[in-house]
């Protein structure tokens, strides 16, 4: 039985490649298109080309607007041209297709820099329990939690909410982060 499976594995891959592409073994022409864009997009970037890379997400996402990557991509340059309305439109739209705390956290750095403290809380709020609802994630993305709770902790300073903010601080400090207690002998006592 093992010897019939072994001999006929390389039909059933061939098999399985034919029926992943177009009918005479070529992908499909869309396929090619955002590849060659994503390409182009990643080489842009690497080059500082920045408003180029955000070109080709364009197109990328024209032709595959399913896509949380492309916009969280795209977002990315924004933030790194200092577009924040338009990196926390991007995120958002990544997140109306996949939630993820990482993309929180990216939004949140965004509004942090126009001073939307409330939207800052309420997106770390979301990476915070997204991190703690998860055992997976509590062991490995603890410096994110660390620093979730430190930066929340700043955003409700800055509303006037210091002791809401102090306690944070103390969370993230229980957590391990140092810092955090430098930020209460600084601003909570």
């Amino acid at each position: 039985m093992l010897y019939v499976m072994l001999k006929y594995m390389p039909i059933v891959l061939v098999f399985s490649f034919m029926c992943i592409t177009n009918t005479y073994g070529q992908t499909d022409k869309t396929d090619n298109l955002v590849e060659a864009y994503l390409d182009s997009a990643f080489m842009d970037k690497a080059n500082g080309k920045f408003q180029s890379a955000i070109e080709d997400y364009n197109k990328v996402i024209e032709l595959r607007p399913e896509n949380a990557s492309n916009y969280e991509s795209r977002g990315d340059l924004k933030f790194k041209l200092e577009d924040y309305r338009g990196a926390i439109k991007d995120y958002t739209k990544a997140l109306g297709i996949s939630k993820g705390f990482i993309l929180y956290r990216k939004r949140s750095s965004a509004k942090f820099k126009l001073g939307d403290y409330r939207g800052v809380i309420k997106d770390l709020t979301m990476v915070i329990k997204l991190i703690e609802e998860s055992e997976l994630l509590r062991n490995r993305m603890g410096k994110y939690l660390q620093a979730a709770y430190l930066n929340r902790g700043i955003a409700k300073l800055n509303i006037e909410k210091k002791d809401s903010g102090c306690l944070d601080f103390s969370r993230a400090g229980e957590l391990g982060l140092s810092k955090a207690y430098e930020m209460i002998k600084r601003k909570c006592n």
